[in-house]
C-alpha cells in the first residue's frame, strides 16, 4: 500500500489579475475561463494511486480538456477537493479541444509529464475524494470518485463518447489507462487523447464505440494520501 504523502510546498500566493486576454493573432479567439459555464472545461483523467514512482504526490496528475471553440486562459481557475483549494493565477493558454495537465505543487513528476498546471493538494486513493473545476464565477465539472474501484498504478481516464460534466460523473464511463507513462511501469495518457473509447481507434474504427466499464484494477488498501491539511479557500466561501 501506499506510505502516505509527506505534505505540500505551501501556496506561492496570488501573482496576477483574472482580465480576458483577448485574441491570441492565430485567427482563434482567447477568453478567460472566468468567462466560461460549466461543462465548457471538464475533468478527463486522474492519476490518483501511482505505483512506480517515490510516493503518491510525484505521480499524481489531473488532465483536463477544453471543450470550447475558444482558446482559454486558465488564469482564475480554482481546484477544490475534499480538503482544501488551490487557486491559480498564471497565463496559460490552453486551445480549443486540447487538453491540459496539472501535477503536485512542490513534487519533481515521476513520469517526465510538462505541466500546465500545479495543485497543493494529494488525491485521496482510499476512501476516494471529490474533484472540482470552478471559478468564482461558475462551477466548471466535479468529479467525486468516492466508492469507485481505483487502480493501482495506472489512471482513471473518460471514455472519448463521455466528454461532459454529467457523463463523467458516471463510474461506468472511465477506465483504466493503457499507455506507458515516461520510464515506469504505470499507465496513462497525460494531455494526450485518451485510451478509453472511441478516440483511440484510429482510421480504421468500424464505429462500434468502447462501453468505458470500468476496470475493476487492483484496489491500493495502503494508507489514503489526504495532501495538504489546509483548509484554503473553498467553493462557497471564496469571495475575490
Amino acid at each position: 500500500g501506499d506510505s502516505g504523502d509527506t505534505g505540500d510546498s505551501g501556496d506561492t500566493g496570488d501573482s496576477g489579475d483574472t482580465g480576458d486576454s483577448g485574441d491570441t493573432g492565430s485567427g482563434v479567439e482567447t477568453v478567460s475561463i472566468m468567462e466560461l459555464s460549466e461543462g465548457d472545461f471538464i475533468i478527463t483523467e486522474l492519476m490518483v494511486n501511482p505505483s512506480d514512482c517515490t510516493s503518491d504526490a510525484y505521480g499524481e496528475y489531473i488532465e483536463l480538456y477544453n471543450n470550447t471553440e475558444f482558446a482559454v486562459d486558465l488564469n482564475g481557475m480554482r481546484i477544490t477537493d475534499n480538503n482544501s483549494t488551490t487557486n491559480f493565477w498564471d497565463s496559460v493558454i490552453v486551445d480549443p479541444g486540447s487538453y491540459a495537465v496539472g501535477v503536485r505543487q512542490g513534487f519533481e513528476n515521476c513520469y517526465g509529464i510538462e505541466s500546465d498546471f500545479e495543485f497543493r493538494q494529494g488525491l485521496n486513493n482510499g476512501a476516494g475524494d471529490s474533484v472540482t473545476i470552478w471559478t468564482t464565477n461558475a462551477t466548471l465539472d466535479v468529479v467525486n470518485y468516492a466508492g469507485w474501484t481505483i487502480p493501482n498504478g495506472a489512471s482513471f481516464e473518460l471514455n472519448a463518447a463521455a466528454y461532459d460534466s454529467a457523463s463523467n460523473d458516471d463510474e461506468s464511463n472511465w477506465c483504466e489507462g493503457v499507455s506507458a507513462l515516461g520510464s515506469t511501469t504505470d499507465l496513462g495518457s497525460a494531455g494526450q487523447a485518451n485510451d478509453c473509447g472511441s478516440a483511440d481507434t484510429g482510421s480504421g474504427d468500424t464505429g462500434t464505440s468502447d462501453t468505458g466499464t470500468s476496470d475493476t484494477g487492483t484496489s491500493d488498501t495502503g494508507t489514503s494520501d489526504t495532501g495538504s491539511a489546509d483548509t484554503g479557500d473553498s467553493a462557497v466561501a471564496e469571495t475575490d
